[in-house]
């Protein structure tokens, strides 16, 4: 994310009227932080871990969850960005992604280690800066219909499929 971050910053108007917010404190951390100084990504901001309740807050404030992931099973953070109104930018490698971000509908999706797609439809949604707000209520139109029992009978499909196919 941060490779096409940087591609995309070349654009000056890219570079001053975007903001990134990378929350957590994982592994790599300190690895991305010294990338994004060396290359002056002054427009990517780094916070430590939040809890539930703060992450909420974060989701509401922002515009586009983007969720680079080289592999998820599922991804709950698309199902809670998007409860919080947010367009989507999740890696095809999120199970979420097959499910819950629909192209040009209320996001994109982005091939798995494919920093060019990524920068694509990155520079989309930068240039569509009028369609977010419908991105954002697709979104929640999306998500409102996704529920537990939803997700128990789509698992029991999925169950009963493979019995039969065995």
């Amino acid at each position: 994310m941060l490779n096409a971050i940087k591609t995309l910053n070349k654009d000056n108007n890219f570079y001053k009227k975007t903001e990134f917010i990378l929350l957590g404190d994982g592994e790599i951390k300190d690895k991305i932080q010294m990338f994004a100084k060396k290359n002056k990504l002054n427009n990517v901001k780094f916070l430590p871990f939040q809890r539930p309740k703060e992450l909420v807050k974060f989701y509401h404030k922002s515009d586009v969850f983007i969720l680079p992931s080289r592999y998820e099973t599922w991804g709950l953070t698309i199902n809670e960005s998007m409860s919080a109104g947010n367009a989507i930018l999740a890696s095809e490698e999120c199970g979420a992604s097959y499910d819950l971000v629909k192209n040009n509908i209320n996001g994109y999706t982005f091939k798995n280690h494919d920093q060019n797609d990524l920068s694509k439809k990155l520079f989309l949604i930068f240039k569509k800066r009028n369609k977010i707000n419908k991105f954002k209520k697709n979104s929640l139109k999306i998500i409102s219909n996704w529920s537990f029992e939803q997700c128990y009978v789509g698992l029991k499909t999925a169950i009963n499929f493979v019995k039969k196919t065995h």
